[in-house]
């Protein structure tokens, strides 16, 4: 029986389609705002900020990291909406508006 070597191993996608990936799903959730596809956006930028061909450089790393929290901010307030949508009280005062 062979043993599987570094070179055998499949690491996910190269960095740059890592990133196109990460762009397109962040469009998506900018135009539609919806709690999965934006949880997978949160995973997906984890997955690049940890990715060997990604630059360490720190423009790079804060970048990275302000969009997380951006998008984890983001995540609340669409979580927040979706579950008061049943609730008039919500509705009356703009608390479920999503912006």
């Amino acid at each position: 029986m062979k043993q599987a070597n570094s070179s055998d191993i499949d690491h996910g996608p190269d960095a740059q389609t890592l990133m196109a990936a990460v762009i397109r799903l962040m469009a998506k959730c900018a135009e539609t705002p919806a709690v999965a596809p934006v949880r997978t956006l949160l995973v997906l930028l984890g997955q690049l900020r940890g990715h060997p061909g990604l630059s360490r450089q720190p423009a790079v790393l804060a970048g990275l990291a302000e969009a997380h929290a951006l998008w984890v901010g983001r995540l609340g307030q669409i979580a927040s909406a979706e579950s008061c949508q049943a609730d008039s009280d919500c509705a009356d005062s703009g608390i479920g508006t999503v912006h």
